[in-house]
């Protein structure tokens, strides 16, 4: 069937005239780019009309946020793209402003994405523009269990997740890329320096607790007690060191001074024995990090009583 127009300028019907005709061509394309309607055809028709580049050019002119996801998904469901145009397409989702609209673009793009650093360090870079703290934090969760994580993808990970102003998501950030980061110095470093950025004490407890569990690197004990120490709470630092004890070695006095200096600034006497009973009951303690307990509990503990206990512990464990 033939088609009919009606066409209506100021309230008043007029000819369907080369006007109408080439109003009509002009507004088109921009109802189809920033409603995303029949979004698969069209991008068909633009990848006919000029390849993956056209289509680019075409998603740089949509102003909707949802609209761009969509024709990013089309366009890399109907042809491969080359590793310069895939970053081209990132770069242009990257001009959404809406954290939530970005958050899912790039999340559902992930998948799809061809495995490689650079192409997941410009999805995390992406990320790092949210400035939603759950939004941000969903993202970047989203990435870690989607894309490879390799060195430069973890401290990218990392540090991106150092910027989210909320502690907890945050820490959820953190702990999601503790389960699937390797270990190494320079991603444990980009880690543990995330973790100084948290401000809560009990985020910085719960954080602490899952990289403890997940069997920290020897090289990075003394770092994680001095963070440790720096906890502002005492019953959460009190936790933390309790956590931290089990990973002490038998024999490094540097490691052991470093945790008696904690223990050491704990406000109860009550605090200091639960921290310390675990060391107690440890056996082959070596002979250098014993005589540093005995000390410790000598100059330490006022109490004679405890004090008497812990150095009956102390020749228990021998």
């Amino acid at each position: 069937a033939e088609a009919k127009h009606r066409y209506w300028e100021n309230d008043k019907a007029q000819d369907f005239d080369a006007g109408a005709h080439q109003w009509l061509a002009d507004v088109l394309p921009r109802i189809l780019r920033d409603t995303a309607l029949l979004a698969e055809q069209w991008t068909a028709h633009l990848l006919e009309q000029g390849g993956v580049d056209r289509v680019l050019e075409e998603i740089a002119l949509i102003n909707s946020s949802e609209a761009r996801r969509v024709y990013a998904e089309e366009l890399l469901a109907q042809r491969d793209l080359s590793s310069e145009q895939v970053k081209k397409l990132i770069a242009e989702l990257r001009q959404i402003e809406s954290s939530s609209r970005l958050k899912e673009a790039l999340t559902a793009l992930a998948p799809a994405l061809p495995e490689g650093g650079e192409v997941t360090l410009d999805l995390v870079a992406g990320c790092s523009q949210i400035s939603s703290s759950s939004a941000r934090k969903a993202c970047l969760q989203e990435l870690a269990e989607s894309r490879q994580v390799d060195s430069p993808v973890a401290v990218a990970l990392a540090r991106a997740a150092a910027g989210i102003r909320s502690s907890s998501e945050k820490t959820g950030a953190l702990i999601s890329l503790i389960d699937r980061a390797p270990r190494l110095p320079e991603v444990d470093e980009a880690i543990l320096e995330a973790f100084t950025t948290i401000r809560s004490s009990s985020e910085r407890s719960r954080a602490i607790k899952i990289l403890i569990d997940a069997g920290p690197r020897p090289e990075v004990l003394t770092r994680l007690a001095g963070l440790i120490r720096d906890i502002s709470s005492s019953a959460e630092r009190t936790t933390s060191l309790q956590r931290f004890s089990r990973l002490l070695p038998h024999d490094d006095p540097d490691l052991l001074a470093v945790y008696l200096d904690a223990v050491r600034e704990l406000s109860s006497m009550a605090a200091k024995e639960r921290t310390l009973l675990p060391l107690l009951r440890r056996p082959n303690l070596s002979p250098q990090t014993r005589n540093l307990v005995r000390e410790f509990i000598e100059n330490e503990l006022p109490d004679g009583v405890l004090r008497r206990r812990f150095l009956s512990k102390l020749r228990d464990s021998d």
